[in-house]
């Protein structure tokens, strides 16, 4: 195989490898600097986009993203729209949900999804990346001729 595919093919999967470790390194830094609250929904904001799929039909994605009430640890009432759409079920206006916030900028917060789910998209990145990676290196391998 030729050096200059070898080295764009190792790039690309190399990318998807580090893209996965950020993804995972920016959550670790996120949970290890924030705190979990319970905060009431206020009000939703429906954000509505749309996208092709392979048979080209449109399909319609509606996310939900809650405005909550929280007090921190220190005592002090924030209300604050979460920075990531929340997951199915949706819930209703005045339900409580558990959220994790910044400590030093409680106006940044995210729903709690828990730690798996927290952990669950990096490692599949990186996970694929790393597979991929072995998978091109196996089969990009010189052939050494036998003497």
């Amino acid at each position: 195989m030729n050096i200059w595919l070898r080295m764009i093919l190792f790039s690309a999967v190399l990318l998807v490898v580090f893209l996965g470790i950020a993804i995972t390194v920016d959550n670790w830094q996120f949970r290890t600097s924030s705190e979990i609250a319970t905060g009431e929904i206020l009000s939703m904001r429906e954000a509505i986009g749309s996208r092709e799929d392979q048979d080209g039909f449109t399909e319609i994605e509606i996310s939900h993203y809650p405005t909550v009430r929280f007090k921190n640890v220190q005592g002090n009432i924030y209300e604050v729209e979460v920075a990531h759409p929340i997951h199915e079920p949706i819930p209703d206006i005045g339900d409580r949900i558990s959220i994790r916030y910044e400590v030093a900028n409680p106006e940044y917060v995210r729903d709690e999804d828990g730690l798996f789910y927290d952990w669950l998209i990096g490692g599949a990145v990186t996970a694929a990346g790393l597979f991929f990676f072995l998978i091109s290196f196996i089969f990009t391998r010189r052939k050494i001729p036998e003497i």
